[in-house]
């Protein structure tokens, strides 16, 4: 397979456009992006290369704590906020609704409890 990513620089925007789509836009039609596996297991790659090109300039690397849903309160947020604009969440079966929310989360790390709680959360309404 030919590699599309030829700079560190492609590679740190992609992270960002990928994380924009992922936690930060508001748009609805974002959702499908947001819990793509496809799109996680991209990020996923492209944290991995950015950690390496990071390391290699001698900067401070997060610790894998950083990484975790229930440490960063955005993340949080907008994994909530994404939840909610799910407009056919109540047709979905448990199972799907936990895979979904961990699609929403990933590449962060997070406890199981932690997607019961959310799941549960967005249950109550409505």
């Amino acid at each position: 397979m030919k590699t599309i990513i030829e700079t560190d620089l492609e590679l740190v925007a992609l992270g960002k456009l990928i994380a924009f789509v992922k936690y930060d836009c508001h748009d609805s039609d974002c959702l499908l992006f947001a819990g793509s596996p496809i799109i996680n297991g991209i990020y996923e790659k492209v944290i991995e290369n950015r950690r390496k090109y990071y390391t290699d300039r001698g900067c401070v690397i997060p610790d894998e704590d950083e990484y975790s849903i229930e440490k960063n309160s955005m993340i949080a947020d907008a994994v909530k906020r994404n939840i909610m604009m799910t407009k056919n969440w109540h047709e979905l079966s448990n199972e799907i609704k936990e895979e979904y929310v961990k699609d929403l989360i990933r590449p962060y790390y997070f406890k199981e409890e932690t997607v019961k709680s959310l799941i549960k959360e967005r249950d109550i309404i409505n």
